[in-house]
């Protein structure tokens, strides 16, 4: 039972605690590289770390699975895309979308609608919609398609 006398203050050291990358040994020791480790470059770690752990807080993972006989899946292809956190933050912030939804939609917006979403959520990079980077832009998604579609562009013969 806690005391409600004296409650301790929860502490988390990100840096040590949870690194985003690290090598162990095989007695599961683990290096964590300091912070001025040079990305980029192959530099070993000390002997005997044969083991690198990577995690990517800010990496959608899209499986794709199918039915595997006698049960259970296989998976048939992965990929990966990243997000903007300032913008899954400034859409959480203003209520737009729950967290999970925020980041969906900045994972999956084409370079179009994620200028028109930096814009719309007062990040500095962006442009409005339908203006004429919107026209000028090749992209097309799932969020924009319709409206690309069945809008007559700038210059074009429609």
């Amino acid at each position: 039972m806690i005391s409600a006398t004296k409650l301790i203050e929860m502490y988390i050291d990100v840096a040590s605690q949870l690194p985003t990358l690290w090598y162990e040994n095989e007695d599961g020791d683990r290096w964590i590289p300091p912070k001025n480790f040079p990305t980029g470059e192959c530099n070993a770690p000390p002997e005997g770390f044969i083991y690198q752990h990577s995690m990517f807080p800010s990496d959608l993972k899209h499986l794709i699975l199918g039915p595997k006989e006698g049960g259970g899946s296989t998976e048939y292809a992965s990929g990966s895309s990243t997000y903007s956190e300032d913008l899954v933050t400034a859409m959480v912030k203003q209520n737009a979308y729950p967290l999970f939804d925020s980041i969906m939609i900045a994972a999956n917006a084409c370079e179009r609608c994620l200028n028109v979403l930096l814009h719309k959520y007062g990040l500095d990079d962006g442009y409005p919609e339908y203006s004429e980077q919107w026209q000028r832009s090749d992209t097309v998604c799932q969020f924009c398609e319709r409206d690309v579609l069945n809008r007559p562009m700038r210059g074009s013969l429609a």
